[in-house]
């Protein structure tokens, strides 16, 4: 089975900062600074919704999309937003707010992150008010890895390397889930609609 992997976002990552003429990983603070303030002038294509993460990683998921000719806006929820009980009202509506200017979203779930209740309510929440796309992307920390599957998995394709046509779904994990190539996700219709 093949997932995204940390080292693959990285790699995505450093090679956006050289060819920004960057030197270190700290220059992707600065092109995410960037990146976000032309997402606020265009109408974006997809919406990352992440827990926690270095700025390094999240330049690598908005390399991914854009090389698919999408644009992206990323919500980076705060390790205190991300508990149980971390999002308040104003906060969900804010999310709400960028999610309806999006075509699709997708949940970047990082190996080592739960999704907190809240989330999974805010993803039902978004696609019973828009038939759009909403996927969920694991991003693991190696290729050998698992994906930890939430139940909710079952209702929103998880985005992989390949199609499920190659490659057998033999793990316990995810053989309830359906699996999506990202180019798959990227080209459904807009009035798809994974309510099941």
């Amino acid at each position: 089975m093949s997932f995204y992997t940390v080292p693959e976002l990285y790699r995505l990552g450093r090679e956006a900062i050289s060819a920004s003429s960057g030197e270190s990983d700290a220059d992707a603070k600065v092109l995410l600074a960037k990146h976000a303030h032309e997402a606020e002038q265009a109408s974006m294509s997809i919406h990352l919704i992440m827990g926690p993460a270095d700025d390094l990683l999240v330049l690598g998921l908005v390399q991914l999309f854009t090389a698919h000719g999408q644009k992206v806006s990323v919500n980076r929820c705060s390790r205190d937003n991300f508990r149980e009980d971390g999002c308040t009202a104003p906060e969900i509506k804010q999310i709400l707010a960028e999610v309806n200017q999006a075509r699709m979203v997708v949940y970047v779930a990082l190996a080592e992150q739960r999704m907190p209740r809240w989330l999974a309510w805010l993803l039902g929440h978004i696609e019973n008010g828009k038939q759009g796309e909403i996927a969920i992307l694991p991003v693991l920390n190696s290729a050998t890895e698992q994906p930890v599957v939430d139940s909710i998995y079952a209702f929103y394709p998880l985005i992989t390397h390949i199609s499920p046509e190659d490659h057998s779904v033999s793990s316990s994990h995810v053989k309830h889930c359906e699996l999506m190539r990202l180019t798959e996700f990227l080209a459904m219709p807009n009035t798809w609609n994974f309510a099941r």
